[in-house]
């Protein structure tokens, strides 16, 4: 009995400590729910112009690139955003909005939160988000990243059973994209496009780097999410999770075996790392991006072998060092 009161107190005093320390970072960040205040804002233009001061960013995207509505400062502006929030199908969105989003974004903001106090811990030096805004995008982009604005949209996160997303074009909105909007995605989505947006940028021509580039962002997202389980990191159910865990060898072989792994063609880059209902190329019932998965897979297979490399040293490792720790066996 004293080894299992021995054995206990080693792993509650050295595995217990493996998590980072995040008492002494300090983060403000603000919550604004742009969409509640838009539609506080419909019968006073002035409150709506005074929402440039919370939300110039997301505002100005939303109003330009979402619902192609002009700048807030244009006459006109006002009486368009009028007509859109009185539209039937907006009305009906915005009342699951309140039932079902609003309750929860309190709890998703601190998280969020938490997210970016792992990610000030391991990158002192990166820049965070000002303030998180919650906005309507009309579908437009789930997220959106200004220089000190990280803006998500809602509505893209209402889950394949919503009466809204039901309603959604099927000739514009395929099934499998209304599958892939789950609330349980937000954070990661959130997370990773701020990566990708402040410090991995896209310089990646093959595909085998377009590949790793996503390994490491991934794995990034994975340690700044240490609660989230790892299919939700990847954007797949538990189903499609299982399915590519176990052909892991088979999704290797196949890259090898045509000569995809060095390739440069648009194409094949998109076929495994874009989104789609599978990956083109593998069987249907495979999960898309799986050129994403693997390559989070030999990134986690190179910090293994390389224990004590920082995550800021493996963002400017070079593809081919993670290449070949990679072993398809495992």
């Amino acid at each position: 009995m004293n080894y299992l009161f021995y054995f206990l107190f080693l792993y509650l005093l050295f595995g217990c400590s493996q998590q980072p320390d995040l008492s002494s970072i300090s983060l403000k960040v603000s919550k604004v729910n742009l969409d509640q205040l838009e539609f506080e804002s419909i019968s006073d233009s002035v409150k709506l112009v005074n929402l440039e001061i919370s939300s110039k960013e997301v505002l100005d995207f939303q109003f330009n690139s979402c619902l192609s509505i002009g700048s807030v400062r244009n006459s006109g502006t006002f009486n368009r955003l009028q007509l859109f929030k009185n539209d039937p199908y907006i009305k009906q969105l915005n009342r699951e909005l309140v039932t079902t989003i609003y309750p929860q974004i309190n709890q998703i903001h601190d998280e969020l939160i938490i997210s970016f106090k792992y990610l000030r811990y391991y990158f002192p030096q990166i820049v965070v988000p000002k303030s998180i805004i919650y906005y309507n995008s009309l579908y437009h982009a789930n997220i959106f990243c200004g220089k000190k604005e990280l803006g998500i949209g809602i509505e893209c996160y209402l889950g394949p059973n919503s009466p809204s997303v039901k309603k959604l074009p099927s000739q514009e909105f395929f099934q499998w994209l209304k599958n892939s909007m789950r609330l349980e995605y937000l954070k990661r989505d959130a997370l990773s496009a701020w990566i990708i947006s402040n410090y991995i940028p896209d310089n990646s021509t093959s595909v085998v780097e377009n590949m790793i580039r996503w390994g490491k962002i991934i794995y990034l997202v994975e340690r700044c999410l240490p609660e989230d389980d790892q299919n939700y990191l990847l954007r797949y159910s538990k189903e499609k999770f299982i399915w590519a865990e176990k052909n892991e060898g088979l999704i290797w072989k196949y890259l090898v075996n045509e000569q995809l792994l060095f390739s440069k063609n648009d194409r094949d880059i998109s076929f495994l790392i874009n989104e789609g209902p599978f990956t083109i190329g593998l069987p249907e019932k495979s999960p898309d991006r799986l050129g994403q998965y693997l390559g989070w897979k030999m990134v986690h297979d190179y910090m293994e072998e390389h224990e004590n490399t920082s995550l800021k040293d493996l963002v400017n490792t070079p593809y081919n060092s993670i290449l070949q720790t990679y072993n398809s066996e495992d």
